[in-house]
């Protein structure tokens, strides 16, 4: 039925791609800086165990982007033995610098349990706090806490409205779930038109799930 986003540290783009953003990080030193490029030298030359060993230097330092980016190096183990406590670490340091991808990562770690035990209540939380920043993929996932009631009182006003901002900002999944949400009448008056075009915006964009319920409302 609903779809949420998952775990996107990796908004990386397969390695360290720094995520521009408004939060709020620490000024980067000069000793950071030589951290960073022998951490990137290592990249290039594919010797990821030594490129890590770089990434923490310049991590310790206080950099968020960079503490985000480790969370998630071993979170997938890339570089390093996979260690859900240590991503947690690494997260949890960006995280209270107002580091949204960080924030929302946590929140997907706590809605699913991984490495942490499953509280829905804390991955609301985490993701309540990288929505307010516009961060999509986390308002997506906030609207499922909320329609569903896991972690919240039940609410599909709210979910509703956050189906909304992460469709508005692009999300397919949140503009799937509009689609779904218009086509039955959960929480607002059904309307089919509304449905195709949430449903036709998801599927401009690839998503198979607003394809197909396309195709079963017999539009190609």
């Amino acid at each position: 039925m609903f779809k949420s986003n998952y775990f996107v540290i990796l908004a990386l783009v397969l390695f360290f791609a720094i995520c521009t953003s408004s939060c709020t990080t620490t000024p980067v030193l000069q000793e950071e800086v030589n951290y960073l490029e022998k951490a990137e030298y290592y990249k290039d030359q594919k010797n990821y165990e030594e490129a890590v060993r770089w990434y923490r230097k310049a991590a310790e330092q206080g950099d968020a982007d960079v503490q985000n980016n480790l969370g998630g190096l071993y979170f997938y183990g890339y570089g390093v033995e996979q260690n859900y406590k240590e991503a947690i670490k690494w997260l949890g340091k960006a995280a209270a610098q107002g580091y949204a991808d960080a924030q929302f990562s946590l929140g997907y770690m706590y809605e699913t349990g991984s490495g942490v035990e499953q509280d829905y209540k804390t991955a609301v939380e985490w993701y309540q706090k990288a929505a307010e920043q516009g961060h999509a993929c986390a308002q997506n996932n906030l609207a499922n806490m909320y329609y569903h009631g896991n972690g919240v009182v039940q609410d599909i006003g709210k979910a509703i409205h956050w189906f909304h901002v992460a469709a508005g900002q692009g999300d397919m999944d949140a503009q799937c779930n509009l689609g779904f949400m218009y086509g039955k009448g959960s929480g607002v008056i059904q309307d089919q038109n509304e449905a195709v075009k949430w449903y036709r915006k998801a599927a401009e964009q690839g998503h198979k799930g607003a394809g197909e319920s396309l195709k079963h409302l017999g539009i190609e």
